[in-house]
């Protein structure tokens, strides 16, 4: 089975329909990107994680 996009290329390339317009790159986009390594650290925080006995278990981004 062919994809969902190359589908509406084909029918693009052939003039059977027209091409939808695309979103424009925002020119203020900034990349997380560095120069550096070790330059940014990005943490991902997690919430409250149920257990099977309906405990929360709390997870903390905090180093003891």
């Amino acid at each position: 089975m062919p994809a969902e996009r190359s589908i509406y290329r084909a029918l693009v390339r052939h003039g059977l329909i027209d091409p939808k317009a695309r979103k424009k790159r925002l020119v203020d986009y900034k990349r997380w990107e560095r120069g550096r390594s070790m330059e940014l650290w990005q943490m991902d925080v997690v919430g409250g994680i149920l257990l099977n006995d309906g405990t929360e278990l709390e997870v903390s981004d905090r180093c003891r």
